[in-house]
C-alpha cells in the first residue's frame, strides 16, 4: 500500500488503527519499522512517529528486544478499561446533559433510523455512529482535561467493541435498536432517563464484550 506524501505519520496511524479496530492486526501481532516502512514505502520517521502515537493510545506495546506488537488481550485489564470508561461518560453526562449537542444526536439519530443492518457495510457504518455517538457525550464536559481523557478510553476500547458482533452476541438489527433506545433517551430531556440508558447500553457493551473474550482459546 502506497500512502499519499500529506501526514504520512497520521496517515500511518489511521491505517494501522483500522487493521487493529478489524481485526487485520490481531493482538499479539508483531509491527517492526523496516516492514511497515516497506508496505507504505515511506521513510522511518513517520513510521517511528505513527508507532509512538498508538503506543500512547494503548493500542500497542514496544517489545522488550525489537519492535512492538497489538496489545494483547488481558479479560481483567479490558474488564477494568470498559468499567472505567463507563464511569467517567456517565459522570460527564450527568453534570453535563445540558451541554449535549442536540442538533448533533438528531442527526445520528436520522441517520441510524435509515440505516440497513443488513447491507455490507452495515458494520462499518454502526462503528461510525457509535464513535460519533459517545464522542458527542464526552465533548458536552466543560473540562478540557475530562475531555481528553474521555478521548483516550474510546480509542483504547476500540479493538475490543467488535467483540459485540461475535456469535452468540447481539444481531446488527439488535444493536441498531438499542442504540436508537440510547438516542431517544438522550433526546428526551430527561437527564435521569439519559443516565439510565447510557448505563445499560454500557454495561450491556461491557458484558457482551467478556463474555466474547472468555470464549477465545488460550
Amino acid at each position: 500500500m502506497v500512502l499519499q506524501k500529506i501526514s504520512l505519520a497520521e496517515q500511518a496511524r489511521t491505517e494501522l488503527l483500522r487493521r487493529i479496530v478489524t481485526g487485520r492486526l490481531p493482538a499479539g501481532t508483531r509491527l517492526t519499522e523496516e516492514s511497515l516502512c516497506a508496505e507504505f514505502a515511506i521513510s522511518r520517521t513517520p513510521v517511528r512517529d505513527a508507532l509512538s502515537r498508538l503506543e500512547t493510545d494503548g493500542l500497542i506495546e514496544r517489545l522488550p528486544t525489537r519492535g512492538y506488537q497489538v496489545c494483547l488481550l488481558d479479560l481483567a485489564a479490558v474488564d477494568e478499561l470498559l468499567a472505567c470508561r463507563m464511569k467517567i461518560e456517565l459522570m460527564i453526562l450527568r453534570e453535563n446533559y445540558t451541554g449535549l449537542a442536540i442538533a448533533g444526536l438528531r442527526e445520528l439519530r436520522a441517520e441510524l433510523a435509515a440505516a440497513d443492518p443488513d447491507a455490507a457495510d452495515a458494520l462499518e457504518t454502526a462503528r461510525a455512529i457509535d464513535d460519533r455517538l459517545h464522542r458527542l457525550i464526552g465533548d458536552a464536559a466543560d473540562n478540557r482535561f475530562l475531555r481528553e481523557f474521555h478521548a483516550r478510553l474510546l480509542c483504547r476500547r476500540l479493538p475490543y467493541r467488535d467483540f459485540r458482533n461475535s456469535p452468540g452476541a447481539l444481531t446488527p438489527a439488535e444493536l441498531r435498536r438499542e442504540r436508537l433506545a440510547l438516542l431517544d433517551a438522550l433526546l428526551s430531556g430527561d437527564p435521569e432517563q439519559a443516565g439510565q440508558a447510557l448505563a445499560e447500553h454500557l454495561e450491556a457493551g461491557r458484558r457482551d464484550v467478556l463474555a466474547a473474550m472468555r470464549q477465545i482459546p488460550r
